[in-house]
């Protein structure tokens, strides 16, 4: 009986709590926004029902009828908006409501705000709630702030990732009945737009940044031009950088700037933050040290993914890249152009971003480069040829909640007039949108029709193929079916002829057609493949002074690298291209470009040796991690040969003519002149290519480079085989000064 009654006194004084709305219609009980004003094409009408999947969990609370929902019929998440209230007196001293969303959004871009004469005075984001998607409670404590007139906004400008807000029960209480209390020191994020001088006298200008999403747009301008344009997520009052977003000054060192931040914080002048520097903050510069490659090109830290636009001009080669700077990225989000220098192709200078992004812009997807050498663009200004960038403009700058939901997608140029470092877009599109996912441009001179040709990919497994004499106005030619992103097209030469030139068409994935081409139609003869692994997005370096002799294809190297490195992703090692005739015809073949050797600092022999079922020993531990190593076997009468170097194991049928190892299993391949078989293999941190027949077949994947297991162990079953030669080159590493 005691207990009865306690618990019934606690009733009672829950019951007697104040509660009341804060202005009529302040939960449209009507069904309606009166007394609330809306903006934008969210917020269509209050909502009683929620039929999208990730809100069926939102019931309604007890005595509310409607909640206002940002998502909107055909929209969705995509629609933004606000919905804003009449001005009313603030009273009592907690202002409680209840909200959801299912997504992790940037603090600001969601949110329920208090306003006072236009200025934001609190401001709650609703906590991201997953699949358990049901409504959280709030309060704002409001109690310095009575008899004030206030507005209440529902806020919905999460367009990075897509977004909504559901929010509703708006209620002024005595006490806030949750944890989750805003009061007036809370800080509070808003659209900023600042800028602040500076002088470039250091190497580096360091801005705090965290893993969200990006929607702060910071630009470097110099000379009254934006030479630098970068789209982060620069890190907030009381939020702690995860890590140090950069812009290297080196090309404007000595020269005075502006830094403009237009975006989203919570400091009045959030550049106050940014800070010069010799060295990148929070980060090892030192690059030959970790997990990271030292054979193979990788980004200094972020993401990327496709090579674009590979050529070569006045003694550099030049390699942009699709790049999200922050450490946050994934394919087709924030996709800037990135970019890095060689004068032989093995040792790659690092530059600032080429193409940056910015919300009006959009994104710059995959494309290619060239070099209008007789100026027909008309774009040349100053001495140096221009070099014109052709890629994709998207719209909007990043991923909404679906792969390639785009609102635009046009062929677009931006160009350079000194030497690359910095760049201009045309705004006008030179080939207009034809289908929303059409993209990745790659653009090529055909001399007997002296015309320049575009070829890029239609959205329907296919590449569309236009023509221009001027760079600028484009007239479409023809289609050829059955291919698939990230074109390359060029001329090589068959066994160095340069009377026998034959035309090739590749995929995205590195497949290859050979074919004739008039400068309007493609008509394909054979279709085969000879790099295989994991990557995608080849592109080789167009003007390069070989000609059709040869042509060097560097791709995305498709893998995530491990070991707490500030970068996920890598590229291939340049891989040399050749014609060559072989008994079934002309075939491509694929080996390490020949300026690799010039990495080798010391070298190893061992002599030959025969083997047979039992395992031998070739050659023992070799404690140099990164090497070339190059192997002849002659099969003798063996019908299968067995090879492992170091972890990698390779397998050889004699019988079926049949190759296995590292990506490949079972491919036909046959031996050389002299009845041999020989591997090619480069080990670096974390992954191998392997050539072999001197180019048949290059294959490649990532791996262990385990310097503890013998270098080459060798077995035969159905006779003897034996290492007729080896060879075990010691490499430097690419980043050694």
């Amino acid at each position: 009986m005691k207990t009865t009654v306690l618990l019934f006194i606690t009733a009672l004084t829950v019951s007697a709590t104040y509660s009341a709305e804060p202005f009529p219609n302040a939960n449209f009980q009507d069904g309606t926004f009166t007394n609330w004003k809306t903006e934008g094409n969210a917020f269509a009408a209050p909502a009683e029902k929620f039929n999208e999947r990730r809100q069926r969990n939102i019931k309604l609370p007890a005595g509310i009828k409607f909640l206002a929902n940002s998502y909107v019929g055909k929209k969705g998440e995509r629609a933004l908006g606000t919905v804003t209230s009449e001005p009313f007196e603030l009273k009592g001293k907690y202002l409680t409501f209840e909200f959801a969303t299912d997504r992790l959004q940037r603090p600001g871009t969601l949110a329920v705000n208090l306003i006072i004469a236009g200025k934001i005075v609190r401001q709650a984001f609703p906590p991201k709630a997953g699949k358990d998607c049901k409504l959280r409670k709030a309060a704002f404590d409001i109690q310095d702030l009575q008899k004030k007139k206030a507005q209440l906004q529902i806020f919905d400008r999460q367009q990075l990732q897509g977004g909504w807000i559901i929010a509703g029960n708006f209620q002024v209480e005595d006490e806030p009945g949750t944890e989750m209390v805003i009061r007036p020191d809370n800080p509070n994020v808003e659209r900023v737009k600042t800028t602040r001088k500076i002088k470039c006298v250091k190497r580096y200008l360091n801005i705090p940044a965290v893993k969200q999403h990006s929607d702060d747009v910071v630009k470097l301008i110099v000379d009254g031009r934006v030479v630098q344009e970068i789209q982060m997520a620069v890190a907030r009052k009381g939020e702690k950088s995860q890590f140090w977003q950069f812009i290297d000054l080196d090309l404007w060192k000595g020269k005075k700037a502006t830094v403009e931040f237009d975006g989203w914080s919570s400091f009045p002048d959030p550049i106050e933050t940014f800070t010069l520097n010799d060295e990148i903050l929070g980060f090892d510069n030192d690059l030959t040290k970790g997990d990271r490659p030292q054979l193979r090109f990788t980004v200094l830290q972020g993401w990327n993914n496709d090579v674009n636009g590979t050529v070569y001009y006045d003694g550099e080669y030049h390699l942009f890249y699709q790049h999200d700077p922050s450490r946050n990225g994934r394919t087709g989000s924030n996709m800037h152009w990135g970019h890095a220098v060689s004068k032989d192709l093995v040792h790659w200078k690092h530059l600032p971003i080429a193409l940056g992004v910015t919300r009006k812009r959009g994104q710059n997807y995959s494309g290619s480069a060239i070099v209008d050498k007789k100026n027909v663009s008309g774009l040349q200004k100053g001495k140096e040829k221009p070099i014109l960038a052709f890629y994709t403009r998207r719209y909007p700058s990043t991923f909404l909640g679906w792969p390639f939901d785009v609102q635009s997608s046009h062929q677009c140029i931006a160009y350079s007039n000194d030497r690359g470092r910095t760049w201009t877009h045309v705004e006008k599109p030179v080939v207009p949108q034809v289908t929303l996912k059409n993209r990745d441009p790659k653009v090529f001179y055909h001399e007997e029709s002296k015309r320049w040709l575009m070829a890029f990919f239609n959205d329907h497994s296919g590449y569309d193929f236009y023509s221009s004499e001027n760079l600028l106005n484009w007239k479409k030619e023809s289609t050829v079916k059955g291919f698939n992103e990230c074109p390359d097209m060029f001329k090589l030469q068959v066994d160095q002829d340069p009377k026998n030139e034959n035309w090739l068409l590749v995929n995205g994935n590195g497949e290859y057609a050979l074919g004739d081409f008039d400068g309007k139609e493609f008509n394909i003869k054979f279709r085969s493949r000879v790099v295989h692994g994991s990557f995608h997005a080849t592109q080789t370096f167009a003007n390069a002074p070989d000609g059709t002799k040869r042509r060097v294809q560097m791709a995305w190297f498709r893998t995530t690298v491990w070991g707490g490195m500030p970068f996920t992703q890598r590229f291939t090692l340049p891989i040399e291209l050749t014609l060559r005739t072989t008994k079934d015809g002309v075939r491509l073949f694929a080996e390490h470009a020949r300026e690799m050797n010039a990495l080798r600092k010391e070298s190893k022999t061992f002599s030959g040796k025969k083997f047979g079922a039992e395992s031998v020993v070739i050659a023992k531990k070799i404690d140099w991690v990164l090497i070339d190593v190059e192997i002849e076997i002659d099969p003798g009468k063996a019908e299968k040969i067995d090879l492992q170097v170091r972890d990698i194991k390779y397998q050889f049928d004699a019988q079926q003519g049949k190759f296995t190892g590292a990506s490949l299993k079972n491919f036909i391949v046959g031996q050389t002149k002299d009845g041999k078989y020989t591997l090619r293999i480069i080990l670096d941190n974390g992954s191998q290519d392997t050539v072999v027949n001197y180019g048949e077949v290059y294959t490649m994947a990532p791996g262990p480079n385990n310097i503890a297991k013998p270098l080459l162990t060798c077995s035969a079953t159905g006779g003897e085989a034996s290492i007729s030669a080896l060879k075990v080159h010691h490499l430097k590493s690419i980043w050694e000064k």
